[in-house]
């Protein structure tokens, strides 16, 4: 049978490519942002890193069946076709995808070790969102702001800090470029926001209660944002303190409200409770909710559609 390959450059290529570019960029001060994509469905890991998550052989037939299948339907709509098998099948392609990307983060370490630059190359590994795998009947990441998406890994190894420390408190993906800068001593001259991590790792200060999140988003139309059209976008906002959780739609003007300790999965919106604590949770949430889109609503959407206009990648 014909070998079936992912649509995006693999994580073996990426490496490779990555390898080269530090042979003759290494000897010099540097930035490098690699972006592994196999954690994307549809998911086409490598056979041999199947076997490592599962017994059961998941073969060609299977991988295409997931592309036709389940990549292209609507989940929520069809949620009828989703069986436990491929529910399971699912979830053993993405947890192989992970082990390979981590098999490759161990090679590029390696090389880093091999030419002596580890101990002083600062290393960041972290995702840009997570992925659902039929939490909420949702598979990937569509436009929503359950914590399947939001919460991510983030390591780092730094050049100046040689403790291991364990950071429980909530941080924010827009807090690392600030903290970047400091941790390199580059002046913070070009509109990043966010707060540097750096006195939370020295174990300084205490970070914000709240993190938040938000995507522009309209789900009435497929959006591609390499076209130039002049999409319609809707603002969804979430605010997340380690207890609670307030989302707020705006397309749909919708709310819901989670009492993460006791509801870590956020299967009960609790937005029309009519207990008195709850209500007091939900009003100090709307407050926060309704001077952040005071100030994002318009600024956010300019500064991001205007990006997507600009933005500019230079491939290696």
């Amino acid at each position: 049978m014909k070998k079936v390959n992912a649509p995006y450059l693999d994580a073996k290529n990426i490496t490779s490519k990555s390898l080269d570019w530090l042979r003759t960029n290494h000897d010099k001060d540097f930035f490098l942002w690699i972006h592994y994509m196999d954690a994307h469905r549809p998911y086409y890991p490598p056979i041999k890193f199947i076997k490592k998550v599962c017994d059961h052989k998941i073969n060609d037939t299977d991988k295409i069946w997931m592309k036709e299948i389940i990549n292209e339907v609507n989940i929520e709509k069809n949620y009828s076709v989703i069986t436990p098998r491929v529910m399971n099948l699912t979830e053993n392609l993405y947890n192989a995808e992970i082990r390979y990307i981590d098999f490759y983060i161990g090679v590029l370490i390696k090389y880093l070790k091999k030419i002596g630059i580890f101990d002083k190359t600062s290393f960041i590994i972290t995702a840009d969102h997570g992925e659902a795998l039929f939490e909420h009947n949702l598979l990937g990441h569509q436009a929503n702001l359950y914590d399947e998406l939001l919460k991510i890994p983030l390591l780092m190894k730094l050049s100046e800090i040689n403790e291991e420390v364990h950071i429980y408190e909530q941080v924010e993906l827009m807090d690392l470029p600030a903290t970047i800068l400091e941790l390199f001593q580059i002046p913070n001259d070009t509109g990043f926001k966010g707060l540097s991590l750096k006195s939370l790792i020295e174990n300084k200060i205490h970070h914000p209660e709240f993190a938040y999140s938000f995507l522009l988003h309209n789900k009435d139309i497929k959006i591609n944002f390499l076209n130039k059209n002049n999409y319609q976008f809707f603002l969804m906002l979430s605010i997340r303190s380690l207890n609670w959780k307030y989302i707020k739609d705006q397309q749909t003007n919708s709310a819901k409200l989670f009492n993460l300790m006791e509801d870590p999965k956020e299967l009960n919106n609790l937005i029309n409770s009519k207990d008195t604590e709850i209500r007091k949770v939900k009003r100090r949430f709307l407050k926060e909710v309704n001077e952040k889109l005071n100030l994002k609503e318009n600024k956010e959407k300019k500064f991001i559609t205007d990006t997507i206009k600009k933005i500019k990648f230079k491939r290696i």
